[in-house]
């Protein structure tokens, strides 16, 4: 049997971690496992977080965005904690990838650990004994500045985007509702397969009956814990890897 990533979430602090990582952070996140929640958090309107400002349409990592509003109070941590520990209680997260080098976060993988999730910490030389002790396993950043920062989007990356800005073709009298994201979210593999689950006709799947199996089969399951709105979002997302189509005021999901 074919083994599949685990599925875990990645919880960056931004206040102890520089985004010229965020390449490595990636590379060593895929050898853990499937990161299908990405979030990161810090006062992006500070002048040394700005650039942080693509790492969503690069690297679909949601950003949570947190005032400084009085010095010394640091509300990104509280509200890494607090999504950390909802994410505890979620059947389709199953460890944590915490990258930070902060001593207070030791008792949230303890935590992790006590429910049989790992939980991963990434930090360099100054992240504290007690996380590197705690964490199932302590994974070093080495630090360096790439000849080219992936967070920048260059020339190429914006000819390449402009690409799928044209007209969907109409097939079948059907309507495509949403032009094709070049970006493949992690949970894209998984919703293919939960499509794959549901009663379809020449492949394709009605909208009510992959809500419905997810609410039956998932029902602890929260998409706007993954970074989207609404599931409607995600395919709008998407759709160059799930086909979306609409007739007769119905729409369709299709794995590609």
């Amino acid at each position: 049997m074919k083994n599949t990533p685990l599925p875990l979430a990645l919880l960056i602090d931004a206040e102890n971690v520089s985004c010229k990582n965020i390449d490595q952070i990636m590379q060593e996140t895929d050898k853990l496992g499937n990161p299908i929640v990405r979030c990161v958090y810090g006062d992006f309107t500070k002048p040394n977080m700005q650039c942080w400002n693509n790492i969503e349409e690069i690297f679909g990592i949601v950003k949570k965005q947190k005032f400084a509003y009085k010095p010394g109070k640091n509300c990104s941590d509280i509200e890494l904690i607090m999504d950390a520990m909802e994410l505890i209680f979620d059947a389709s997260v199953e460890g944590l990838i915490l990258v930070s080098g902060d001593s207070d976060f030791s008792g949230l993988l303890e935590r992790f650990i006590r429910r049989n999730k790992p939980a991963y910490v990434m930090g360099n030389n100054h992240t504290a004994k007690i996380l590197r002790d705690t964490a199932t396993r302590f994974i070093k950043i080495k630090k360096q500045t790439p000849k080219r920062n992936r967070i920048h989007i260059d020339d190429k990356t914006k000819q390449a985007t402009e690409l799928f800005n044209v007209e969907p073709t109409k097939l079948g009298g059907l309507k495509i509702i949403e032009q094709a994201s070049i970006y493949k979210d992690p949970l894209v593999d998984w919703v293919n397969k939960v499509l794959k689950m549901c009663n379809n006709i020449d492949g394709y799947v009605t909208e009510s009956d992959f809500l419905s199996t997810i609410k039956t089969t998932y029902p602890n399951f929260d998409i706007v814990q993954k970074g989207y709105s609404s599931w409607p979002a995600f395919f709008i997302r998407q759709t160059h890897w799930i086909e979306s189509k609409k007739a007769n005021n119905t729409i369709y999901y299709k794995p590609l």
